[in-house]
């Protein structure tokens, strides 16, 4: 190799070695901004409110946590614990009127340091809100013991969980999180859809259920509704009705998932169906003012009681 040669090869050489110096300094510069504020053990910040009738949330990839415990005060605390190498930091909490909002305004979002984990204990005196607008995309989303007019949940693919739950208009809207209600009572209308997520009911009170799904199942348990109305694409369907159902309007639709009603008590049915197969146990009564409709083109329909 001649003179000339390692001349241009040294140049080269430093060529490279000033790339990769200005990469590394690139990652130091965003690993002490981005990562500044993260922290390595567990962390969390206090704040409370008075008079709280409403939260709402705007969340990319925390968990939220919402319970009612009867207390002396009509006071809110909204604990935000960070677990492991998360940050607290990126979460903005104000209070507007009577309505407390949570926001997640990161700069960067690496989810190789785990979820965030939002807990929101709520004490009042008397456990009503207006309203519980809870948007999150990754995060699970859990509320116990609160009794709200209205509650809207949003979200990506994080779980939701619904406990001991009075509400007037409640909607659940997710892409493949798995949707759990248990014990709600005194609704007027109740919606949920999914797309891939399982959903779950058990104990459910509602004058309008409506329950809308992709390839996800749908189940539920003690059912009581005067008007339901189901939807599904490949995801299989069955509903048991509480004892203390008096009155059903229901339509169920399907393209290839099976459907099945399933009846604790005698009240009279009126039952219609299209599709190729129909198992019917219980004697159809064309005068009945409950009326079923069920529709599939290649599930199983089946219609009995318990």
């Amino acid at each position: 190799m001649n003179s000339s040669q390692e001349k241009h090869l040294r140049g080269k050489m430093k060529k490279i070695v000033r790339i990769v110096l200005i990469f590394l300094g690139v990652i130091g510069i965003i690993l002490l901004f981005g990562l500044g504020q993260y922290i390595i053990s567990d962390d969390s910040k206090t704040y409370s409110f008075l008079n709280v009738e409403g939260i709402n949330t705007n969340l990319e990839n925390a968990e939220i946590h919402i319970e009612t415990v009867q207390g002396k005060e009509n006071k809110t605390h909204i604990e935000v614990v960070a677990k492991g190498k998360s940050m607290t930091n990126d979460i903005y909490i104000t209070n507007e009127g009577n309505s407390v909002n949570i926001d997640q305004k990161s700069m960067f979002r690496l989810g190789i340091f785990g979820n965030l984990k939002i807990i929101v204990k709520v004490e009042v005196k008397e456990n009503q809100f207006d309203h519980l607008n809870l948007s999150n995309e990754s995060g699970a989303i859990s509320i116990k013991h609160a009794n709200s007019n209205n509650i809207t949940i949003q979200t990506e693919s994080g779980d939701v969980s619904l406990d001991d739950i009075s509400t007037k208009n409640t909607s659940v809207s997710s892409s493949s999180a798995k949707i759990s209600l248990g014990n709600i009572t005194n609704s007027n209308k109740l919606e949920i859809k999914t797309q891939s997520g399982a959903i779950t009911l058990k104990d459910v009170e509602s004058k309008e259920l409506s329950i809308q799904s992709s390839s996800g199942s749908q189940h539920g348990e003690e059912i009581v509704t005067s008007n339901l109305t189901t939807q599904s694409d490949s995801g299989s369907g069955s509903y048991e009705f509480s004892e203390a159902l008096v009155e059903l309007n229901a339509d169920s639709k399907s393209s290839s998932g099976n459907i099945e009603y399933i009846f604790q008590n005698d009240i009279p049915l009126d039952i219609n169906w299209s599709g190729k197969k129909m198992k019917n146990q219980i004697t159809n009564d064309k005068n009945a003012t409950n009326k079923i409709n069920m529709k599939t083109n290649s599930g199983n329909m089946s219609v009995k009681r318990k």
